[in-house]
């Protein structure tokens, strides 16, 4: 996931999905994907789903989620994305939101559950 902004007066964190590429090549081909050019730090090339948006609760222990030690994809490429997102909401009118609170979180994700106290 790629958080695209952390909404401190709702206390929610708004990301899109992000997927390798390798074997999923046909997807490249849906107007709702786009190719990350410069996907670095990510470990293999990558493409973006602009046509969900899932909403997450924030809270403490989501500190222990951030991959890559917290490297961030180049300001250009994150804008492109962003700008990119925002032009295929403007052309097709559409885009699923998920929201995930934090114990929807646990369930998802049984690994959350040694972190939390």
């Amino acid at each position: 996931m790629l958080v695209t902004k952390n909404d401190v007066t709702n206390n929610k964190i708004e990301m899109i999905n992000v997927s390798s590429i390798k074997g999923k090549e046909h997807k490249l081909i849906y107007n709702s994907n786009i190719i990350i050019n410069n996907y670095s730090p990510l470990p293999k090339p990558s493409f973006a789903k602009l046509d969900t948006m899932y909403l997450l609760d924030n809270f403490e222990t989501l500190n222990k989620y951030i991959a890559f030690e917290g490297k961030k994809l180049s300001g250009k490429e994150f804008l492109d994305i962003i700008k990119q997102r925002i032009e295929y909401i403007d052309k097709y009118g559409k885009c699923k939101n998920v929201n995930i609170d934090k114990n929807e979180f646990k369930k998802m994700n049984k690994a959350f559950l040694k972190f939390d106290s």
